[in-house]
């Protein structure tokens, strides 16, 4: 079972809302929307974009990655698309360190404070607890030539829907290539597997071990669709006890 909930931040005093809808019967499942607007897109209500926190086994513990942005670290999760509603909190603000922690108060009178520094953060709301919990994430981005070269990480974006993909639509050139790498550092990174490596010869597959670039075989613009689940920063084991980052995982380039 697919649950999700939607995420949004917000200054006060405006508020912000996390919608929820249902999905198709065939899912059966129920997906809840957290709508973000913010300065960045003018506090639209409902803005054009959103993010959610999904629970892939429907078990009351919601997560996803939501990339704050800075000074739009405040927001409310509402289970409909209005105010009649809202998970909240009592606490007061923590944003001084580079996590947060809060008890969660159905229509609880204050907002959610993500740390101020902004980047991405893996965001898990637990309804079981009560309890909603904020730290640094693992990201990803694209580097290389065929982009905006070998010193400019471009960011992925996590798409909070179950599936587990880092995507990030750009302009690519053909006469350059490009790698995935973590947390805007070389230490891993993803690439086509050399001959005799894990994953060499399977279609849409990279590794993290010995690897050429990924080329591009026409220049305009791409969407790259990379595989590996949200984590915290740092994480080194995922699951049970499975080595992580995952030194193969598959990619698409469209």
């Amino acid at each position: 079972m697919l649950s999700g909930l939607t995420f949004q931040p917000q200054t006060p005093p405006t508020k912000t809302s996390l919608t929820t809808y249902k999905t198709p019967e065939n899912h059966r499942s129920t997906v809840f929307h957290y709508v973000r607007p913010g300065a960045y897109e003018g506090w639209a209500n409902p803005g054009p974009q959103e993010d959610s926190l999904v629970s892939i086994t429907g078990n009351g513990i919601y997560v996803g990655i939501i990339n704050f942005t800075t000074g739009n670290n405040q927001f409310l999760i509402t289970p409909t698309k209005g105010w009649a509603n809202k998970y909240a909190t009592t606490q007061s603000a923590s944003t001084s360190g580079t996590s947060a922690n809060y008890t969660v108060t159905y229509n609880g009178s204050n907002n959610f404070y993500a740390p101020s520094a902004p980047g991405q953060y893996l965001v898990t709301l637990d309804l079981n607890a009560n309890t909603l919990t904020i730290v640094p994430a693992d990201f990803y981005s694209i580097i290389g030539d065929a982009a905006q070269g070998w010193s400019t990480d471009v960011p992925m974006k996590y798409l909070n829907d179950g599936n587990q993909n880092w995507v990030a639509t750009l302009p690519l050139v053909s006469t350059g290539s490009f790698k995935v790498r973590q947390d805007a550092a070389w230490t891993n990174s993803w690439g086509i597997p050399n001959s005799g490596t894990v994953g060499y010869g399977i279609a849409n597959t990279l590794n993290d071990t010995k690897n050429g670039n990924i080329s591009v075989a026409t220049s305009g613009s791409h969407t790259v669709t990379f595989n590996m689940p949200a984590t915290p920063f740092g994480t080194t084991t995922y699951g049970n006890n499975i080595t992580f980052p995952f030194v193969t995982t598959t990619y698409t380039l469209q």
